[in-house]
């Protein structure tokens, strides 16, 4: 797998685990039952784009173990939002559009990825925009 390539993929790995343990620890602060399912549903989400992504990881001869060992820091939405519902989802709102932003960098910098995982990372942050629309309508912003 080409450096940029498999820089990229694990850098989305870290993020996506962090985005799974950001939303796991949220869930735990909700009270609300349908709203604990909203958050179900995101870091499902989250669970499924770092299995395509260790997927293509491994397709191409990268390591899975050095993804991993890229997340950037421990969430703790505890220590990070007072602990109204509210709150945390204004959080999980902010961290989902740095996760947009920093999807769109590294699809700016990897010019160079074969088509296939080009429109797997589309596909990840075109569905990470959705998200993002229904954790706004949770919030109702």
């Amino acid at each position: 797998m080409e450096k940029v390539s498999e820089k990229i993929v694990c850098n989305l790995i870290g993020l996506n685990m962090e985005r799974m343990y950001r939303v796991q620890n949220a869930r735990q602060l909700v009270p609300d039952d349908k709203r604990k399912k909203f958050l179900l549903v995101l870091e499902a989400q989250s669970e499924g784009f770092i299995m395509e992504l260790e997927y293509v990881l491994r397709m191409y001869g990268g390591a899975v173990a050095d993804a991993a060992s890229k997340t950037l820091y421990d969430i703790d939405v505890n220590s990070d939002v007072n602990k109204s519902e509210q709150s945390v989802f204004l959080f999980l709102l902010q961290h989902e559009q740095q996760d947009i932003k920093t999807y769109e960098s590294l699809l700016a910098e990897g010019d160079g990825l074969d088509n296939n995982l080009f429109e797997k990372i589309r596909a990840q942050k075109s569905e990470l925009q959705e998200s993002e629309l229904k954790l706004k309508e949770v919030i109702g912003a």
